[in-house]
């Protein structure tokens, strides 16, 4: 009950965090409008979309996946410390500083999420992790945060992220875990700057890194099978056959699984064999 009563504690309605949990309300009833209709379909309309339209330059889905959420429980529990966590922060550092700091954190999440699998995922719970990040470093600089952010709070969120590491290694759950972390980082490094601007260089410099890495993984994820894969299918789309072919390769050597690598690539090997050879000068 401790926790409920903290919906009442803001003083005033911050509006741009009253603004985010409306939207993202409205996206869910929007998304389940249709509740015998292709939910991807629905995600689609809202604003999601799949790794190989962010990889070939849709980059604004980054953003809007943060606002989107398919189970009514994942909408509750992130709208829930938006208000009790985001309500406090912004009321603190500024309403157009906090809906920079969201929106910043959406993209990277989403991107550090992306990097490491073939999805963004959806849902704030990344950017809900950097608000905690950030209030939690926070804390000694804004004695607001630690009145909000008790130590029993601070428990809860470190025991949720962890706890959905283990229920990702458990079972079959597609769980966001990298976004969690990724967010508590990036809100930790932004700390200083929005909440102690003496300390602003350090954290300038650590938030360019963060970006500057976002952004790369964005063109460049050699890691990323799935982003192989998107490559093999770009070079197979452009005629750079014997690219592709390589390229197929490389997703079959990590994954032998992938069937639809395989195949591709016997199509590529005929349209090798079947393209014209370059004529000689």
């Amino acid at each position: 009950m401790g926790y409920l009563r903290k919906l009442g504690d803001l003083p005033r309605n911050p509006p741009i965090t009253s603004i985010v949990l409306v939207v993202c309300i409205a996206l869910f009833a929007f998304i389940h409008r249709n509740p015998d209709g292709d939910s991807l379909q629905a995600l689609e309309s809202a604003g999601w979309r799949d790794a190989n339209a962010i990889w070939e330059g849709q980059w604004w889905p980054l953003i809007t996946t943060a606002f989107l959420h398919y189970e009514l429980w994942h909408l509750a529990f992130n709208m829930y410390w938006l208000w009790v966590l985001g309500g406090r922060l912004e009321l603190e550092i500024g309403s157009a500083r906090f809906l920079a700091f969201v929106l910043t954190a959406a993209f990277f999440t989403s991107a550090m999420q992306l990097a490491v699998s073939s999805t963004t995922g959806i849902g704030f719970s990344g950017v809900g992790y950097a608000i905690f990040g950030l209030m939690w470093v926070a804390r000694r600089w804004r004695p607001a945060f630690a009145v909000v952010l008790t130590p029993r709070i601070c428990q809860l969120f470190i025991f949720w992220m962890f706890g959905c590491l283990f229920m990702t290694w458990a079972s079959d759950l597609d769980i966001g875990n990298t976004a969690h972390f990724s967010g508590l980082l990036f809100g930790a490094i932004a700390s200083p700057l929005l909440a102690q601007p003496a300390r602003k260089r350090p954290a300038l410099i650590g938030l360019a890194a963060s970006l500057s890495v976002a952004v790369l993984s964005l063109v460049w994820a050699p890691w990323n099978t799935h982003w192989i894969g998107n490559r093999a299918y770009q070079a197979h789309v452009d005629g750079n056959y014997q690219k592709a072919i390589d390229l197929y390769a490389k997703v079959l050597e990590r994954d032998p699984q992938a069937g639809w690598a395989r195949t591709c690539m016997e199509y590529a090997r005929q349209a090798l064999a079947s393209s014209p050879a370059p004529s000689s000068d």
